[in-house]
């Protein structure tokens, strides 16, 4: 039988959005930099005959956030024996505040004057069409221009992502399905459109750095920050086109189609390598919640990790050069994939390879429906073996690698040590040393405004003094655990200094549990770090902390059941 395929069509709201910032941006870039440019390339062939200034001055305009300036005046001239009366002194009209280059221009203009030197600019064809000044500000043109760039290239982007279908879905009856493509197919474009437009958006505050250095304004060295995340962003792209060129789309064939839950979630992906003995690929299958918080400009979509399992697919060689062959069974009471809205669930297998010559990374999302169907995929049983054997060794030499486990003579000791994941718990402490800062500063210029700002600081406060002392109490902490004669004694340390000690009876295996500690993502993979804590009567007592993955994690409490002979 026929699959029944199903098409998501073009985003409208997405393209609709998109239109005014392209409508906008365009508007700029041709009533701004492209018609002065054109004014300037004709008056290049115009007359330039002698004028007399009636009268000339910098106007002022002031609002609540800025002054921007304009010059106004008027002078004569005479063409082809007839006078003529003019009041546009340059190409530009109207009002800005961008360099200092109005008083510039009326400077040089009654200098000029007095020295008897003042020309105009004058239309042959149109002679009532003239310009007393015949400059470029080239401050203006660049920022206009990056204004107008960045307007029209959000627009643009908006319009052209929206107006994309979806690759069709097919929910098959016969387990075979059109192929699935990772999400990194042609993304590095992404990257390095809003890569380049944080690389331009600075570039006239970058032209103003000096003077506004000059004046004292050294805050406006925090401009610097948007062309070193451009330069971040750009290069994420160029490891994503090389990673893309090197290896191809690598598309997934699923089957069973879609991948069951309460069955098996399995599939095939091909690779142009040539089959090698060592097997250095790994594959990883999320179960994903994604939800939306907040509401207007604070809006913000995040996503949870639900499930997560490891495994290394059995790769064998075929036509195009490798082929790669998986089966997951994932648990039953498990989401089904849905729609995409405010809050739904997903499912997504990562892929990761060789390091050389650009590390191999794809990522899929793949169509997961409540079922039992199994896969027909083929898995060598040896295969399978060796995959469980060594999913426990790596995870044991996991949990070895960031808690120390000592067996002494009638116990054992746990040493949870002081600098485990240090770049994740130093990321805790900066965000909240930077939201911190924000409630100091804010708290400051209450002090001579008042008003909202106190409300703002407040708020700040809450989240960025304990965010902050938080993170650095996370960052020092060490903690030891002795387990002897069915008692547990534990000892807070910070920075080496011993704050304080915990105990407790154990004496069942049920008394050992996990409980889940931070979670972090590095916008492809989650992380997940757990506690092994003891329970007794409502009480409880950490043992070990910060354990990086949960089959790590798992491995560690079933070791201390062994060794401990708890039942």
């Amino acid at each position: 039988m026929a699959g029944k395929k199903s098409e998501n069509g073009r985003s409208w709201g997405v393209i609709l959005f998109g239109l005014p910032f392209l409508a906008a941006g365009l508007a700029v870039l041709v009533l701004s930099p492209l018609d002065t440019l054109r004014l300037h390339w004709l008056s290049g062939s115009w007359a330039q005959v002698p004028a007399t200034l009636q009268n000339i001055d910098v106007v002022s305009s002031r609002s609540s956030d800025s002054t921007t300036y304009r010059i106004v005046g008027s002078y004569s001239y005479s063409f082809s024996g007839q006078r003529y009366q003019n009041s546009r002194i340059s190409y530009d009209t109207g009002s800005d505040n961008i360099g200092s280059d109005h008083h510039g221009i009326v400077s040089r203009i009654q200098s000029r004057q007095q020295r008897g030197e003042l020309t105009a600019w004058v239309n042959p064809a149109d002679p009532q069409q003239a310009f007393l000044v015949r400059e470029l500000r080239w401050k203006k043109l660049l920022f206009s221009s990056v204004f107008g760039i960045i307007f029209a290239g959000i627009g643009a982007g908006m319009m052209v992502f929206g107006g994309r279908r979806s690759p069709a879905k097919v929910v098959p009856t016969t387990g075979l399905a059109a192929p699935i493509y990772s999400s990194e197919k042609n993304s590095y474009w992404i990257w390095w459109v809003f890569g380049s437009l944080f690389l331009l958006m600075p570039l006239p505050a970058l032209v103003e750095l000096p003077a506004e250095l000059r004046k004292g304004n050294y805050p406006i060295l925090f401009v610097l920050l948007f062309p070193l995340a451009g330069s971040w962003i750009v290069w994420l792209g160029i490891r994503v086109f090389r990673n893309w060129r090197h290896y191809g789309p690598l598309p997934v064939e699923m089957d069973p189609a879609p991948g069951q839950v309460g069955g098996d979630i399995g599939g095939r992906i091909r690779l142009r390598l040539p089959w090698r003995m060592e097997n250095p690929y790994q594959l990883t299958l999320q179960c994903l919640r994604s939800t939306v918080s907040g509401s207007g400009k604070n809006r913000r979509r995040s996503e949870s990790l639900v499930w997560q399992q490891e495994l290394v697919p059995f790769a064998e060689a075929c036509a195009e050069g490798t082929e790669l062959r998986f089966v997951f069974t994932p648990p039953d009471h498990l989401p089904e994939s849905e729609e995409a809205g405010n809050d739904y669930h997903l499912w997504r297998l990562l892929l990761s390879g060789p390091d050389k010559p650009v590390k191999l990374e794809r990522t899929y999302e793949l169509p997961v429906a409540k079922g039992a169907a199994r896969s027909a995929i083929s898995m060598p049983a040896r295969h399978i073996e060796q995959q469980s054997a060594q999913a426990k060794i790596r995870a044991l030499e996991s949990a070895g690698s960031q808690i120390e486990l000592t067996q002494l003579g009638d116990g054992v000791r746990l040493h949870s040590p002081f600098g485990l994941h240090m770049g994740m718990k130093l990321t805790l402490f900066l965000f909240g040393v930077v939201f911190a800062g924000a409630a100091a500063f804010l708290s400051w210029k209450a002090l001579e405004e008042g008003g909202m700002l106190w409300l703002m600081a407040v708020v700040f406060s809450l989240f960025g003094y304990p965010m902050a002392l938080g993170g650095l109490f996370t960052v020092g902490r060490s903690l030891t655990t002795e387990i002897r004669a069915g008692q547990v004694r534990t000892v807070r340390r910070w920075f080496g200094l011993p704050l304080w000690r915990r105990s407790m009876a154990l004496g069942r295996a049920d008394q050992l549990v996990l409980t889940a500690g931070v979670k972090s993502n590095d916008g492809r993979r989650h992380t997940e770090y757990l506690h092994l804590v003891a329970v007794e009567q409502g009480r409880k007592i950490r043992l070990a902390e910060d354990i990086s993955g949960r089959e790590a994690a798992e491995a560690l409490q079933a070791s201390l059941i062994r060794l401990l002979g708890l039942r």
